[in-house]
């Protein structure tokens, strides 16, 4: 859970670490365009790249060690008009470093899900502000 000040991120922080998990499925409801305050229409242009890095390790119970993964989730939204946009298909790279060398995992989601269940991501990606209210809920009506 992620708990901080209103308008410090954390919404947009959690949303984006479990988009780049858990891909295009993981974002809650619809999407809305919010380039970075420093985008420049005219001089950037109407494409918005967006992309997560993240880098994990984890036990690789085979060969007993550990392995270093490099997660990369992109995408690009195109701003059409004043307020539309569209949303390119999320592009997703694994990358696995061991003592063999850096490898391209070729089922990037598979992987990600046998060290991650999807089902797990409501629970490990939730703002703290609507956990709270839940938990109010829950309390007052039991």
């Amino acid at each position: 859970m992620i708990r901080a000040e209103n308008d410090t991120g954390r919404p947009p922080f959690s949303t984006r670490f479990g988009w780049a998990l858990f891909g295009d499925e993981a974002l809650p409801g619809k999407r809305s365009f919010r380039p970075s305050h420093d985008w420049d229409l005219v001089a950037d242009g109407p494409n918005v790249p967006v992309k997560v890095l993240i880098e994990f390790v984890a036990f690789d119970e085979e060969n007993d060690t550990e392995v270093v993964f490099e997660l990369e989730r992109s995408t690009t939204e195109r701003l059409v008009g004043d307020v539309d946009f569209e949303v390119a298909p999320s592009n997703l790279v694994l990358l696995r470093r061991d003592r063999g060398g850096v490898k391209t995992v070729e089922n990037a989601t598979a992987t990600i899900a046998s060290l991650l269940p999807p089902s797990l991501k409501d629970i490990f990606f939730i703002d703290g502000d609507r956990a709270s209210c839940s938990s109010r809920r829950l309390t007052s009506n039991g």
